[in-house]
C-alpha cells in the first residue's frame, strides 16, 4: 500500500493551502502547492513518496533527524526536509573526530600512572627472571652495566671491582655472615656512609627508615633472588620511576661494600643509592646536594625549610614549634 502525503508536513500537499513545496529530486521550490508535479525536473512528487517507502534498506539512508528511511537517490529526507550531504559531512566528522581521540594519547593522573609504571616494572622482572631461570645466567643490567662508566669519575681514583652479592663480604662485625635481606626491622642507625659524598642521600633515606611503610613503597622487590632482579621506585622530576637493578656493585679490594652499606646484611641502602646513580648517569654524580633533594626523590612530596638562624628575620619559636607539632600529626 502507497504512503500519502498528509504523513510529511514538511511536504504537504494540500489544494486549500498555497504554499510552495521542496522537490526532494531536484531540491527546487515549486510554486504551486496543489499540483504535485516539478516544474524544474518534471518528477512527480506523490512517485517519490510511493516509491521510498518500497525501497530496500540497502539502497536508502536513514535520516539522522528523524529516524525516516529515504531513497538513496533523494538529497533531502522526504519527511523533515534534512540535507543527506550534511548529514554525511556530520557523520564522516564524527568518525575522524572519534578515530583521532583514540589515536590521541590521553592524560593520566599522577596515581595512576604510578601504578602502571609500578605494574609495567614487576612483570618486566618476572619476565627477566624467568628468562634467567631458563638460560641459567644471572642478570646484568645493559643499561647500567658494572664499569667504570657506571662510576663516573670515581672510577680513576682508586681501583674498584663489581661483584654479585654472594662474592661481597661483611663489612662491619654486625654483618657477621648471615644471609642477605632486603631490609630487616631496619634503624637509621643502620645506615653507613662509604667512600661517596652521598651524605645528603643518606640523611633522607635515614628518616625514611622511620617509616616502614614508604620503604616498602620505595622498595618494589621484597626479597633477595638468586637471579639478581631488583626493582626499586624513585621520584625523579615529580615523577615516580621504577628502576630496574642487578645484584653487582662497587666494591673494595677486600670484597667489602665501597660505597653506603646497612648492618645486618641489610640491602635496601645499596640498591636506593645504585637506583640513584643510575637515574643521575653514575655514582659520581651524587657526590654533592640537599638533604631536601633526597626527601624529594624518596617521597615525592614537596619539603619546608625552616631556618632557626635566620640573618634577617627574627624566629617566633611558637610559630615554629606550632608547624612541626601540625607536620608531625599529618605524618
Amino acid at each position: 500500500m502507497g504512503t500519502t502525503v498528509s504523513q510529511y508536513p514538511s511536504h504537504k500537499i494540500s489544494p486549500e493551502v498555497d504554499t510552495k513545496w521542496n522537490c526532494p529530486a531536484c531540491s527546487a521550490d515549486s510554486p504551486n502547492s496543489a499540483y504535485p508535479i516539478c516544474m524544474e525536473c518534471g518528477k512527480n512528487y506523490l512517485n517519490f513518496v510511493d516509491s521510498q517507502s518500497k525501497v530496500p534498506s540497502t539502497k536508502s539512508w536513514q535520516c539522522d533527524l528523524c529516524s525516516f528511511n529515504n531513497h538513496a537517490d533523494l538529497p533531502y529526507c522526504t519527511n523533515c526536509n534534512r540535507n543527506q550531504i550534511a548529514q554525511n559531512e556530520r557523520e564522516l566528522h564524527s568518525a575522524k573526530t572519534s578515530r583521532l581521540s583514540s589515536m590521541r594519547p590521553k592524560s593520566v593522573a599522577v596515581r595512576d600512572r604510578r601504578t602502571m609504571d609500578a605494574s609495567t616494572a614487576e612483570k618486566l622482572s618476572r619476565d627477566v627472571i624467568a628468562f634467567c631461570k631458563k638460560n641459567k645466567m644471572p642478570f646484568v643490567d645493559d643499561g647500567f652495566l658494572p664499569s667504570d662508566q657506571s662510576l663516573g669519575a670515581l672510577g680513576m681514583k682508586r681501583e674498584m671491582q663489581w661483584l654479585p652479592l654472594a662474592k661481597i663480604a661483611p663489612s662491619t662485625d654486625l654483618d657477621d655472615n648471615g644471609p642477605w635481606t632486603i631490609y630487616n626491622s631496619p634503624e637509621p642507625s643502620d645506615i653507613h656512609q662509604g667512600e661517596l659524598g652521598d651524605c645528603w642521600l643518606l640523611a633522607a633515606l635515614a628518616l625514611i627508615t622511620e617509616r616502614p611503610d614508604m620503604l616498602q613503597h620505595i622498595l618494589l622487590t621484597k626479597t633477595v633472588n638468586p637471579e639478581g632482579v631488583y626493582v626499586v621506585r624513585i621520584c625523579h622530576h615529580g615523577i615516580w620511576k621504577a628502576v630496574l637493578l642487578d645484584q653487582y656493585f662497587p666494591c673494595t679490594q677486600y670484597n667489602t661494600l665501597a660505597y653506603s652499606r646497612a648492618a645486618r646484611r641489610q640491602l635496601y641502602v645499596p640498591l636506593i643509592e645504585k637506583a640513584c646513580a643510575k637515574i643521575f648517569g653514575s655514582y659520581a654524580n651524587l657526590s654533592g646536594g640537599s638533604t631536601a633533594e633526597g626527601l624529594q626523590l624518596l617521597t615525592g612530596a614537596p619539603t619546608d625549610r625552616i631556618s632557626l638562624h635566620p640573618i634577617d628575620d627574627v624566629v617566633d619559636f611558637d610559630i615554629v614549634w606550632a608547624k612541626l607539632l601540625s607536620a608531625c600529626e599529618s605524618k
